[in-house]
């Protein structure tokens, strides 16, 4: 974690929002007891967010660079064993850890996939738990943010891409509709974090590391 970070959680200015949970899944809901097809499917697609997420911290904490085919074919009985620990069966398990591998072969290939993955950015965090005390205290979790240029940039990743028969335009739309108001929660705390350092311009986004592709979302 970047020292400089670190210095300021040491004066207080993250502490009034820091939490003590490691916890990386977030957002679920209990499960229903009715085993329907889309209850399976969608916590099949949650259970595979946690660990892709999970996949990118590590990325980011402890490099990219080396992850090449080879190391990602490795890493597939690793995230089988991982989506059986969260109850997916060896189908699910197996067509997930499939997505998460080409989910991180296309984001360390990718331009800016790699530029999200750097840690060398000023005040690079991955994984960052924040609680607000004006919001009561409800947690934020900021997959990844960094200054660069200037500015704060405060991205959210998703393992989603557009389904069949969906332009990327409708895609997009979707997405962006459904993360603004976490986006523009997510600036409003990092706003705060800021606001002793300096007027720090702050650019909020989401990427897609299936695509892939860095999207841009407005939330002034």
């Amino acid at each position: 974690v970047d020292n400089t970070l670190t210095d300021f959680r040491q004066k207080d200015f993250l502490s009034p929002f820091s939490s003590e949970s490691t916890e990386l899944e977030r957002n679920t809901l209990p499960d229903k007891n009715i085993p329907s097809s889309d209850n399976l499917n969608n916590r099949a697609q949650r259970y595979i967010g946690t660990v892709l997420h999970q996949a990118l911290h590590h990325l980011i904490q402890y490099g990219f660079k080396h992850w090449n085919a080879d190391r990602i074919q490795q890493q597939q009985s690793i995230w089988i064993n991982q989506l059986r620990q969260h109850g997916l069966d060896s189908h699910h398990a197996i067509e997930g850890a499939v997505r998460i591998g080409s989910a991180i072969t296309k984001i360390v290939s990718d331009k800016n996939g790699q530029w999200l993955l750097d840690s060398s950015h000023e005040q690079s965090e991955s994984e960052l738990s924040l609680m607000d005390p004006n919001a009561g205290f409800r947690e934020s979790i900021i997959d990844r943010t960094f200054i660069s240029d200037g500015v704060r940039w405060v991205v959210d990743f998703k393992g989603s891409e557009p389904t069949e028969g969906q332009t990327l335009d409708e895609f997009l739309d979707r997405e962006t509709l459904a993360y603004r108001s976490q986006l523009e929660r997510y600036s409003k705390v990092m706003q705060k974090i800021d606001a002793p350092l300096s007027d720090i311009a702050i650019k909020t986004a989401l990427y897609f590391p299936l695509i892939p592709l860095l999207h841009v979302v407005d939330i002034s």
